[in-house]
């Protein structure tokens, strides 16, 4: 599923405001030779109206440039979705990335919507594919 990233953010407003362009908590995570961006786009902390989604990009220099799946680098609207929010869980995000026991996991919150939105912790297996892009197991 592509993901154009959310739009330029105006740079007229006032850093405590998010605007079009919302993109926060970084994690940097190195796997396989790569570095991986992982951060959060679009708005959290809104319950039911959250659309927080988990993207990626990576890179071979932990100062980057960090690139998307399709080469597009993440300070030009790119991003890889590792996570995003459905009927189930409203929007998921701020991530981080663990290694227990030789399995990697991904550590982020989501909004349930079978509690009224509420934020819950969440904890999920985290795989690679042959590309050496993060899954989120099932």
């Amino acid at each position: 599923m592509a993901h154009p990233g959310p739009p330029p953010r105006d740079p007229k407003l006032n850093d405590s405001l998010p605007g079009d362009g919302a993109i926060e908590a970084p994690f940097i995570f190195r796997k396989n030779g790569f570095y991986y961006l992982f951060t959060s786009f679009d708005y959290c902390c809104r319950g039911p109206q959250s659309t927080y989604k988990i993207m990626v990009g990576r890179s071979k220099s932990v100062t980057g440039p960090f690139v998307d799946r399709a080469g597009v680098a993440l300070d030009q609207g790119g991003g890889t979705p590792v996570l995003v929010g459905d009927k189930n869980w409203f929007g998921l995000g701020h991530n981080s990335v663990y290694t227990f026991d030789n399995q990697d996991y991904l550590v982020f919150h989501g909004y349930d919507a079978a509690d009224k939105g509420h934020s819950k912790l969440r904890i999920e297996k985290l795989t690679w594919d042959a590309a050496g892009w993060p899954v989120v197991q099932p």
